[in-house]
């Protein structure tokens, strides 16, 4: 039985039992010997491709064939007709390299529309190998010497077969996966460009970039010191529709279904994160609000709640009102983190908690220490967390960025 196995590169590599243990001395120079024996058996096997066409089919049949995809038997009969006599031909040496390649290339990509997953594809060009190798074994009958004398002309057509169609297939994803794309940014397009959108439009949108209107969503919303970094780094999960992505007012949004069976990898660059948004509508009010997000609030270093960022326009508000010291409190904040005080980060702990012991946990330091961070922040700022009306408006001032003033 012959065995062949398949390199990720695509070369055959084949095995042939019942003549490996045949080593003659002279095999090199008796190639032009049997070059009649040879034209004979190529042109048995030649004229009875139908057969060679039924054994395939039989073959392929029993390795379920391509599952599901919508390849009829009545198509898969026709290539594999032509498959067979454009693979005897090149073996022959009677078929130009162009009219090949163009045949390869042509079914590569007519597998990829197709959705034919590349492994099944291949395997059924191995699996011509197999067909036309064991035809002309039989045609050989004992005469292995011929055999071994041209054995490299089937490898080396097969080979080049599978080479062809593999690349074929490989540049039709490709143009698909730019084509869906495309055909999603239209449509997000008009979902984040539209002045206004009623509950049909958001609904033919979903189904359009194949996702349920009433989804829960996560949404990341890098922020434009980050956002081409984003972009790129994202640029094949987007292509092959694991997420959506949209870039707007100099950001990159990226979003995708939290039930979705692959979570993508995001990077973690500065952005604003919506951990849980419910449905496609929330998430375009969650996009369109980032801009503001940002604009309120200091320059993210990583990735941030977006509940987080949010107080930071709450603070932008109350900062334009007169007689306000919000911003006297953030230049203030802003001091203390250029300097690295360990006061500012046990602070931000502290409000997180509202807990000494708690905060001193997490912090790996004695509740004493934080007793003491806590009382230097009142100090350099006017403001005791532990008093709540403080406390909300130290909570305003953490993310909000302060107006600079001449």
């Amino acid at each position: 039985m012959l065995q062949v196995t398949l390199s990720e590169e695509g070369q055959l590599h084949s095995h042939f039992p019942q003549i490996e243990s045949f080593s003659h001395p002279l095999a090199s120079s008796v190639v032009h010997m049997h070059d009649g024996d040879w034209e004979r058996i190529l042109k048995e096997v030649q004229s009875d491709i139908p057969g060679l066409v039924d054994d395939f089919i039989a073959d392929f049949s029993s390795l379920g064939s391509y599952g599901n995809s919508p390849v009829s038997e009545k198509e898969l009969r026709r290539t594999a007709f032509e498959v067979l006599t454009m693979l005897m031909e090149a073996i022959a040496g009677t078929l130009d390299d162009t009219t090949f390649r163009q045949h390869a290339d042509a079914l590569g990509r007519r597998r990829a529309q197709q959705g034919v997953p590349i492994s099944t594809l291949i395997d059924a060009v191995q699996l011509d190998f197999l067909v036309i190798w064991n035809r002309i074994r039989q045609a050989a009958g004992g005469n292995q010497e011929v055999l071994i004398s041209h054995v490299d002309q089937l490898h080396n057509a097969v080979a080049k077969y599978n080479f062809f169609v593999r690349d074929g297939f490989r540049r039709e994803n490709a143009r698909i996966a730019q084509d869906l794309r495309l055909a999603n940014a239209r449509h997000l397009d008009k979902l984040f460009s539209s002045a206004s959108i009623d509950t049909i439009t958001i609904k033919e949108i979903a189904q359009a970039i194949g996702c349920d209107a009433h989804s829960n969503f996560k949404v990341v919303v890098f922020h434009a010191n980050s956002a081409l970094k984003a972009r790129d780094a994202l640029e094949l999960a987007t292509a092959e529709g694991k997420i959506f992505g949209y870039p707007h007012n100099g950001l990159f949004t990226a979003f995708w279904p939290i039930s979705a069976e692959n979570q993508p990898n995001i990077p973690a660059l500065p952005s604003a994160v919506f951990s849980k948004v419910e449905g496609l509508a929330n998430v375009r009010d969650a996009v369109l609000a980032s801009p503001k997000l940002f604009e309120a609030s200091r320059t993210p270093t990583q990735p941030t709640p977006a509940h987080e960022l949010s107080w930071a326009i709450a603070g932008s508000a109350l900062a334009s009102f007169p007689g306000s010291k919000q911003n006297e409190l953030s230049a203030d904040i802003t001091k203390l983190r250029n300097s690295n005080s360990p006061a500012l980060e046990t602070v931000e702990a502290y409000l997180r908690t509202g807990s000494i012991k708690q905060t001193a946990a997490i912090s790996y330091c004695h509740r004493n220490t934080v007793i003491n961070r806590l009382s230097q922040f009142a100090d350099a700022t006017g403001y005791d967390v532990t008093r709540p009306y403080d406390a909300a408006a130290v909570i305003l001032a953490l993310n909000y960025k302060p107006v600079t003033t001449f």
